[in-house]
């Protein structure tokens, strides 16, 4: 199945985690969708602010995926 089709269905049940810049934000954006910098995810994660990542199915997306790889890499060390 993939991410649109899913989305679709469940959107209501997934956290989308949008690592884009507010620039690229501002072009558009996926509705219910979280921004969150990734200079700023190690930050929120130790704040508590995502502790519900760990209770949700969750996706993270960027432009052209760099940056979601690396907001994976971070987020499966906590």
């Amino acid at each position: 199945e993939d991410f649109k089709s899913l989305y679709e269905k469940q959107a209501d049940e997934i956290i989308v985690l949008d690592v884009r810049n507010k620039p690229e934000w501002d072009n558009g954006i996926l509705p219910k969708t979280r921004l969150i910098s990734l200079k700023e995810i190690e930050q929120e994660i130790i704040s508590g602010k995502l502790e519900d990542l760990k209770k949700k199915e969750f996706y993270v997306f960027c432009q052209l995926g760099g940056r979601s790889m690396m907001a994976s890499s971070i987020l499966q060390k906590y």
